[in-house]
């Protein structure tokens, strides 16, 4: 009996010893908590996000969500959410199968590390690196977004294995100087704007591009505004079949054409999408023996370029090209070479004519979103917009509300600007004259 009892003693105190090594085992340093039933909470402000889990459960909410370690997870931005993304010099990668990052919402993406050296990076067939929702609004001030391993090569309608845009945008993307957007490959474009059902507007500030079938493919329903960043390809590096700005920038394709600008037809003879190029400015140079401008596949004709500036380092299309499909502004002065292409030998710099080298006034706007940035509850900022066209829809973003007003002087007029009766923000640009009623509505939340 004695040795009964000793022995129900001993496995009742092995017992207890167990459950308390199970409790004792250390917890991994985490800045998102749990709860007692093991549900994963959102971490606190100015803490880091270590792991997927708590990264995604950081995203449901508005805020800024700060990564602290390289991390492999697929996240969607809800669509009521305003969230900050910064890398801080972090990695992130998709889940397989999955785009690494699908915006619903207003996402901004920073990196505040001091090497900028944070990446959003895609390894899946099909998948991007970041897809911006029809109704997403996306703000890229930092990171590199690439696809690391993209298989595409540039044999037409071949299934070259993984492939697939880096950047897709189906909304609202600004792309401020800083970003840089590459990938290997050359099946896919880098960036897609639009396609034939979806409207898209996207805006480039500046940033750095290389890669793909082009950099960017500005589709049939696609917005696009390019106002500075280097655009550097093997093949073509913007691609047009809709509405495009070139105020600025470098472009430049080492085996092609640095532009394309065309007309696509459905397997009807109906053209679903008619190219409608502006360039204002920028530098441009082609491969040996190929012209500036290319006409697109799918036929020409219904294509139209307007050139009012810019620095062209190689011919810019052929005699035949200019007689159907190209307007040369005032100040454009051209002359044809043997080859029977035109040869641009002057055009005044629409940049450099109107406002001392920033049309656009990026540096000014630029300057007044750090002000923003800087200011308290309550102040005034007074800003000149003189020579100015615009006001661009990042700086009401900064703006949005908070009881801060801008002042903005133009032409003996002065706009009040104050972000907490700025509504909702569907423009990339606002006439000035037409602040109060685009822009400042009843509506503002």
């Amino acid at each position: 009996m004695n040795k009964k009892m000793l022995a129900l003693v001993l496995a009742a105190l092995m017992s207890v010893s167990t459950t308390v090594v199970a409790f004792a085992e250390p917890v991994a340093d985490s800045a998102v908590s749990s709860t007692e039933s093991g549900e994963v909470v959102a971490p606190e402000a100015g803490e880091t996000v270590k792991n997927p889990e708590e990264l995604k459960k950081a995203v449901e909410k508005s805020g800024t969500v700060k990564l602290g370690a390289n991390i492999t997870a697929s996240i969607e931005i809800p669509a009521e959410a305003e969230v900050t993304l910064d890398l801080n010099g972090c990695m992130l990668t998709n889940e397989a199968s999955k785009h690494t990052i699908t915006n619903k919402g207003t996402l901004t993406i920073i990196d505040s590390s001091a090497e900028k050296d944070g990446v959003v990076d895609n390894v899946s067939h099909v998948k991007a690196a970041l897809f911006n929702d029809i109704k997403g609004v996306a703000i890229l001030n930092g990171g590199k977004f690439t696809r690391s391993h993209e298989k595409g090569t540039y044999e037409p309608y071949q299934g070259n294995g993984n492939s697939w845009y880096t950047i897709t945008n189906y909304g609202n993307m600004t792309i401020e100087d800083g970003v840089v957007v590459n990938t290997k490959g050359g099946f896919s474009s880098l960036i897609l704007n639009g396609n034939c059902s979806v409207p898209a507007t996207l805006t480039i500030n500046g940033g750095s591009f290389s890669g793909g079938v082009n950099c960017v493919k500005n589709d049939e329903l696609g917005e696009l505004v390019i106002n500075n960043g280097s655009f550097n390809n093997e093949q073509v590096t913007v691609m047009n079949w809709n509405h495009a700005t070139i105020n600025g920038g470098t472009f430049v394709s080492t085996e092609s054409h640095a532009l394309s600008n065309g007309a696509w037809k459905n397997e009807k003879g109906e053209i679903t999408g008619a190219g409608n190029l502006t360039i204002n400015g920028g530098t441009y140079a082609s491969a040996e023996n190929k012209v500036i401008l290319g006409t697109g596949e799918g036929g020409t004709g219904e294509q139209m370029t307007k050139v009012n500036g810019g620095v062209f380092e190689s011919p810019l299309c052929s005699q035949e090209t200019l007689k159907n499909n190209v307007h040369l502004g005032n100040g454009v002065k051209f002359e044809v070479d043997e080859s029977g292409n035109v040869v641009i030998t002057e055009a005044e710099e629409r940049v450099e004519r109107d406002n001392g080298g920033d049309y656009f006034g990026n540096e000014k706007w630029a300057k007044v979103k750090r002000e923003i940035a800087a200011a308290e509850e309550g102040d005034t900022i007074k800003v000149s917009a003189t020579g100015l066209p615009w006001f661009p829809s990042s700086v009401a973003r900064a703006l949005k509300g908070h009881d801060i007003t801008l002042e903005i002087r133009k032409n003996g007029t002065t706009y009040s600007v104050n972000g907490e009766k700025i509504g909702a923000i569907e423009k990339i640009w606002y006439e000035f004259d037409q602040l109060e009623e685009k822009l400042l509505t009843a509506e503002a939340k």
